[in-house]
């Protein structure tokens, strides 16, 4: 398993450095940085604490964000539990994920956006096991993803990506996200 996400890390790396050259080769053809935009999606996580099974909770996600150069945004993120998961005994929680990024990207083909997301999120969340009250944790965690990004109208995009928003400590947030976002 360690392995697989050695791989991704990689792939993660290696799209970013591609989405940054594109951004500078597309700089020179002295396009105009991109407006704020906004996003809103639902997460489907991976929850994993230490040796316990791994359990799905859901999460609303919104985030917002501006290009600083061309092809190069900052991102702001917040996100927010919306359905706890339950494994025989075990039960985990999301209940707030806060995160700043950056996010390089480039347009594959017109209305298509390649993009990479990496930076730092402070995640809070609780367990609880079989009757035991529940634990509530809080921390601090680099993150990084990847994603693709639809024009479906005029300023309304429609996405999809992967993130690893938490890996400290031996506890784990992953996931995919179904996003809908806005360009002003």
């Amino acid at each position: 398993m360690k392995k697989h996400f050695t791989h991704l890390g990689a792939a993660t790396a290696l799209l970013a450095l591609v989405s940054v050259s594109q951004s500078v080769h597309a700089q020179a053809k002295a396009a105009p940085a991109s407006g704020p935009f906004g996003e809103a999606a639902y997460l489907a996580t991976t929850f994993k604490n230490g040796s316990d099974p791994s359990l799905r909770p859901g999460g609303l996600r919104l985030s917002g964000g501006m290009d600083v150069i061309n092809g190069l945004a900052v991102e702001g993120m917040l996100g927010f539990g919306v359905k706890d998961s339950t494994s025989g005994t075990k039960q985990a929680e999301l209940s707030t994920l806060a995160g700043v990024y950056v996010r390089p990207h480039a347009e594959l083909a017109p209305g298509l956006e390649v993009y990479a997301r990496a930076g730092f999120a402070n995640m809070a969340w609780s367990t609880k096991s079989g009757s035991a009250a529940a634990v509530k944790s809080n921390g601090n965690s680099a993150g990084y993803g990847v994603g693709l990004s639809y024009k479906v109208a005029d300023k309304i995009n429609a996405g999809i990506d992967y993130m690893s928003y938490y890996n400290k400590d031996s506890v784990k947030l992953t996931g995919f996200a179904l996003s809908v976002g806005m360009k002003f």
